[in-house]
């Protein structure tokens, strides 16, 4: 995934600036999340705070009743995909130059980050996600 991001960075693609640029935040979003699945593996486990056979929300799984560190980890990993498609979104629908466009996705991308941070570190505790 490094090698994806260095090519991402060396690439010269054919798009905005802001879209360019917050793909690269997705991409390191994208391997932070990594790191997460990394931790799940080395804990052999993705629920804290209960078993691992506690039922859980429908269609995921996620738990209820402790933190599951794999929300975390599924947001991040989709960081890739959900940053530069607020970019486009936002280079479609806002005429505007590139350096407001470039503030106003760092932020974003700074935020969604910040969210999966907090929602790891709520996890870590064994913090609900519904509680």
């Amino acid at each position: 995934m490094i090698i994806f991001l260095i090519e991402t960075v060396r690439l010269k693609v054919n798009t905005t600036k802001s879209i360019q640029f917050v793909t690269l935040i997705g991409w390191i979003i994208f391997i932070a999340a990594s790191g997460v699945g990394r931790q799940m593996i080395s804990k052999r486990s993705h629920k804290v705070g209960v078993a691992d056979v506690v039922a859980g929300l429908p269609l995921v799984s996620w738990s209820k009743l402790g933190e599951d560190l794999r929300i975390a980890h599924f947001f991040g990993l989709h960081g890739i995909q959900v940053n530069p498609l607020f970019a486009l979104l936002l280079s479609r629908k806002w005429k505007t130059n590139t350096r407001h466009q470039i503030r106003v996705v760092a932020f974003f991308g700074w935020a969604y980050a910040s969210r999966i941070a907090f929602m790891h570190d709520q996890a870590s505790l064994g913090i609900a996600l519904m509680g």
